[in-house]
């Protein structure tokens, strides 16, 4: 009965960021709920591989997420009815082509804390105290990081179009 126990107290605590991050790659509330209690049950049997919570979230994310993908990918393999109304058009793909080029420019050359920092804060929307269960981060290394990614975007935005710099 204990086992149930924890069971219940682990899906209590980390069943709703599995959850989150599912339905934030999938982008369907029935996917996600599936592919979260995918990712508890393996959660559950390497819960007592880890030995901080902080660590615990950084797994969660790293298994849903890949597990998420593994999701996604195989939905494309083996869909093979493409809806061309639902592909982008020529300037949409353009346009988002330039944008990839752009954050690769920004994020090239700094380091895994302030990608991460960058990331958690904009792609995921997650709070500091989030961020920083995940990273290890403190907040003011966060606030930091994402200072010094807001002064790169404003020169990256006065450089002079055309130029590689």
């Amino acid at each position: 009965m204990a086992m149930l126990v924890d069971l219940k107290s682990l899906y209590e605590q980390y069943g709703f960021i599995i959850y989150r991050r599912c339905a934030t790659i999938l982008r369907s509330e029935d996917e996600a709920k599936d592919a979260m209690h995918s990712v508890f049950v393996k959660f559950a049997d390497e819960y007592h591989r880890i030995r901080e919570k902080g660590a615990a979230v950084a797994w969660i994310y790293k298994a849903a997420t890949n597990h998420c993908f593994n999701l996604l990918r195989d939905r494309r393999k083996f869909d093979p009815a493409v809806d061309a109304d639902l592909l982008p058009d020529r300037e949409d793909l353009e346009s988002r082509i330039d944008a990839r080029r752009a954050i690769n420019m920004l994020m090239h050359g700094t380091d895994a804390r302030m990608r991460d920092a960058v990331y958690f804060t904009y792609v995921e929307e997650l709070s500091q105290e989030e961020i920083r269960a995940i990273t290890g981060q403190s907040p003011a290394t966060i606030r930091r990081n994402l200072a010094k990614f807001r002064e790169r975007v404003a020169r990256f935005a006065r450089r002079p179009s055309g130029t590689g710099q």
